[in-house]
C-alpha cells in the first residue's frame, strides 16, 4: 500500500512537470515570433542617426602646403530605413568620404599674407557627400560644421645627405675608404619657415653587424613633417677589406742640428706597426715613412731623452704606432 501511494505521487509529479514544460516552450515560441515581427516592423521605419565616416582629402592647391592637421573622421547624420542603418552600424570598416578641394568654396579668415587662414562650411557639402553614399541614405547633417585650413607657400632647397648608421666589423675587417651616398644631396620642398632650419637630411637609422665584405644597398631617407623629398631612398656604398698587421724599421733623422756639432742617438731606428689591407700589403715601402727628433728640443730641455715624431706615413694604412717613443742622445761639441 505504501509503495502504491509513492508510485502515484511520482506519476502525478511527472504529469504536471510535462504540462509546465510544454507551456514554457509554447510561451517562448510565441515570444520569439512576436519579437521577430516587432523587429521587422521597427526596421521598416525611417530613422536619423549619426555614423562616423573616415575622411580623405584630395587635390590640394599647387605650390602650397598644409599647416596643421585636418579631421580624419566626421560624424555624418543620415536618414534611412532601419535595415539600411543596421548594415552601416555592423560594418567593421566604412568607405571614406572624399573632399575634393578643387571643387570646394573656401572662405578666408584671419592670417597674414604669406599664410592666410581658410575655412569651409560643411553644410554646403552635404549634397556632394550624399552622392558618394548609397541612394538608400539621405545625408541631413555633418559634424564638425567648419573645417579650417592654413596653407603656406613652399620653397625648394638642396641639402646634403648625412648618415645615421652604425658599423660592427668581423675581426680583421675594416672600412677601407670613405662611404658614399648616391646621390650625396637631395631636393626638399616645404614651408620656408621649416626649410630655413634644415641644413642637411639624415637617413633612417641603420645598423650593420658582422661586416666582412663591402656593402652596397638602399637606405631610406628620414621623413620630416610637412617636408617632401625628391627621393625616398639613396644608394649607400661602404668599401670593406680584410686587414693584416705589418711593421717596418725606419731610420730616425735628426733635424735642426748645427754643422759644428755631432749628435748621436740611441736607438737609431724605430719599429712602426700598422694595419694594411691585404691587397695593398706589398705597396708599403720604407721610404713612405719619416721619423725624426729635433735638436732644438734638446737645446731647450735638460732632459736626456728626445721625443720621436712620426711625420710621414702612407695614407692607406691604419692604426699606426711606433716603438720606442723616445731616444737617448749624446751631443759632441
Amino acid at each position: 500500500m505504501k509503495y502504491e501511494s509513492l508510485r502515484r505521487i511520482v506519476k502525478l509529479k511527472y504529469f504536471f512537470q510535462q504540462k509546465i514544460d510544454r507551456k514554457v516552450i509554447i510561451f517562448l515560441f510565441f515570444l520569439l515570433i512576436s519579437t521577430f515581427f516587432w523587429l521587422l516592423n521597427a526596421l521598416s521605419k525611417e530613422y536619423i542617426t549619426n555614423i562616423g565616416f573616415p575622411v580623405r582629402y584630395s587635390n590640394f592647391p599647387k605650390n602650397k602646403v598644409l599647416v596643421g592637421d585636418l579631421p580624419g573622421k566626421m560624424e555624418i547624420s543620415i536618414k534611412a530605413y532601419g535595415f539600411t542603418l543596421l548594415k552601416y552600424k555592423i560594418k567593421p570598416v566604412l568607405p571614406p568620404v572624399s573632399f575634393d578641394l578643387r571643387s570646394i568654396t573656401f572662405h578666408q579668415s584671419s592670417g597674414d599674407r604669406n599664410s592666410p587662414n581658410y575655412y569651409i562650411l560643411t553644410r554646403y557639402e552635404i549634397d556632394k557627400i550624399d552622392k558618394q553614399l548609397s541612394n538608400e541614405i539621405e545625408v541631413v547633417g555633418i559634424s564638425p560644421d567648419t573645417i579650417h585650413f592654413q596653407f603656406v607657400s613652399v620653397i625648394k632647397k638642396k641639402v646634403p645627405v648625412v648618415a645615421n648608421i652604425e658599423f660592427f666589423y668581423v675581426k680583421q675587417f675594416m672600412q677601407n675608404g670613405d662611404f658614399v651616398f648616391e646621390p650625396d644631396s637631395i631636393l626638399i620642398t616645404g614651408p620656408k619657415t621649416i626649410l630655413d632650419t634644415i641644413e642637411n637630411i639624415s637617413t633612417e637609422y641603420k645598423k650593420f653587424i658582422k661586416i666582412s665584405e663591402s656593402i652596397e644597398t638602399k637606405i631610406d631617407i628620414q621623413s620630416i613633417r610637412s617636408v617632401k623629398t625628391s627621393l625616398g631612398q639613396v644608394k649607400f656604398t661602404l668599401p670593406v677589406e680584410k686587414f693584416t698587421e705589418a711593421n717596418f724599421m725606419v731610420l730616425i733623422q735628426i733635424l735642426n742640428l748645427p754643422d759644428t756639432l755631432n749628435m748621436t742617438i740611441f736607438p737609431k731606428e724605430l719599429k712602426v706597426s700598422y694595419l694594411v689591407a691585404l691587397r695593398e700589403y706589398d705597396e708599403v715601402k720604407d721610404f713612405m715613412f719619416k721619423a725624426y727628433v729635433d735638436y732644438s728640443e734638446a737645446k731647450q730641455s735638460m732632459n736626456d731623452k728626445l721625443k720621436i715624431e712620426l711625420d710621414k706615413t702612407p695614407g692607406f694604412i691604419r692604426a699606426v704606432s711606433h716603438y720606442p717613443l723616445n731616444v737617448d742622445y749624446i751631443i759632441e761639441y
